[in-house]
């Protein structure tokens, strides 16, 4: 059974900035240890009523929304990943304390259309 690691607020944001494929292409990947994904894996309620989950292992994490929409990502930090086609970037917000307050995932207008 999945565990339920954290519930918070979160949102889209559309940008009309950079294409696609540009945010990952060059990005050294970011080798995270298993407490820093266990501290923002979970579900996440967002603005627009779906729920995401973080899932995966910290070697081959997925974004996934109760749509049917899944992402495999890759981590750039311990609180920022990116889709591996570079059209989705998901970043958890944190409290001093650690606790996560916020997932936010951006998309640019290019990616749109896939």
């Amino acid at each position: 059974m999945h565990r339920l690691a954290f519930l918070a607020s979160a949102f889209i944001v559309l940008s009309a900035n950079a294409g696609c494929a540009t945010t990952i292409a060059g990005t050294p990947a970011f080798e995270l240890h298993g407490d820093e994904f266990d501290r923002v894996r979970g579900e996440y309620a967002l603005d627009n009523g779906r729920l995401a989950r973080l899932v995966g292992t910290r070697r081959h994490p997925r974004l996934e929304v109760d749509d049917g929409s899944s992402r495999v990502l890759r981590a750039l930090s311990a609180a920022e990943f990116v889709s591996e086609d570079g059209c989705d970037r998901v970043m958890f917000e944190a409290h001093a304390n650690a606790s996560i307050t916020r997932l936010r995932i951006t998309s640019p207008a290019a990616c749109a259309a896939r």
